[in-house]
Parts: C-alpha cells; sequence; structure tokens
C-alpha cells in the first residue's frame, strides 16, 4: 500500500507516549471518558460546549480582538499572552464542527450541511492568510490587516451565536 497513508512505528510509539499517562491518569482516578450511544452525537454534555446562549462565541471573538489589538499596539509587550489569546481562539475550528451533528437529526440534513459548512470553512481559511498578504504588500504595514482581523472577531461571534442558537437545521429545512 501506500506508505504515506500509515503512520511510522516511530510515530505510533511517539503517540503512544503522550497518551499512555492521560490513560494512566484516568485509571488512577477512577474517572473515565463520557459514555456515548453509537451513531449519536456524543455525550450529552458536549453540547454545552456549543455554547447554545452565546457566550462562547462571544469569549472567543474577544479572545482575537485582544490578541490582534495586542499586536497591534503592544506587540513587544506581552507577545506570549497575544499569541496565547489567538491560539486559545482557535477553539472555534472544532467547536464549529460539534456544531453540526449536534443542530442536525437526521443524517440525510447532517451530511449536506457538513459538506456545506466544511467547504465554506476551510476556503476561507485557505483565503484568509493569502488576502492578509496582498493586503499587507498593498497597505505597506500591517495595521489594515490586522484591523480587518479585528472586525472579523465580530462576524464570527455573530455567525457562531446565530448557528449555536436552540433548534435544529432540520425544522429550519421542514425535512
Amino acid at each position: 500500500g501506500n506508505q504515506t497513508l500509515f503512520m511510522r512505528g516511530d510515530e505510533v510509539e511517539a503517540a503512544w507516549e503522550w497518551t499512555d499517562p492521560i490513560i494512566s491518569a484516568w485509571e488512577e482516578s477512577g474517572s473515565r471518558p463520557l459514555p456515548y450511544d453509537p451513531g449519536s452525537a456524543g455525550p450529552i454534555d458536549a453540547y454545552k460546549l456549543t455554547g447554545s446562549d452565546g457566550h462562547l462565541w462571544r469569549e472567543i471573538a474577544a479572545l482575537l480582538v485582544v490578541g490582534y489589538l495586542g499586536i497591534l499596539f503592544a506587540p513587544t509587550a506581552a507577545p506570549v499572552l497575544w499569541a496565547t489569546a489567538l491560539g486559545l481562539s482557535g477553539v472555534c475550528f472544532p467547536t464549529a464542527i460539534a456544531l453540526i451533528t449536534a443542530r442536525s437529526r437526521e443524517v440525510r440534513v447532517t451530511a449536506p450541511l457538513s459538506a456545506l459548512v466544511q467547504s465554506m470553512g476551510y476556503g476561507f481559511a485557505a483565503l484568509g492568510p493569502f488576502l492578509v498578504g496582498i493586503a499587507y504588500d498593498a497597505f505597506g504595514s500591517w495595521d489594515v490587516p490586522l484591523w480587518v482581523l479585528i472586525g472579523s472577531a465580530a462576524v464570527l461571534a455573530a455567525a457562531g451565536i446565530v448557528a449555536a442558537r436552540p433548534g435544529y437545521v432540520d425544522d429550519e429545512l421542514a425535512v
């Protein structure tokens, strides 16, 4: 078979080096990952992560704003803080993916919803760095690209709040 499709032995060993301590900690504490039924969207507590009241999305957007404003106005004052804020804002990706199954009941809705959301998301993600680079070249500084990225936090918050509201896409489509 195509060897690029499989992990090498040393990669498997490296993966177990960080997985074994997690499993050991679960065994020592007596806790386990939350079980869930096959074919379900996961443990019921996972739905709490989707932030159905919108607070999670506002917090993610705030992290983006803090990180980008820090880079814009005080880049050398606290670079670790700016990088941490921006890094933590990355939770928007797995949360958005979790919303696909959390907000749909039927596979005939989930599959096309997933295809739409992921293809659009990856498309924007692929264009983002390219467009930021074009803006930087056009304006000769990071000011305009950073302000656009700060503005993107508002778009993220608004889209996340709408996507996380209670209900199902199935109902909106009358499927």
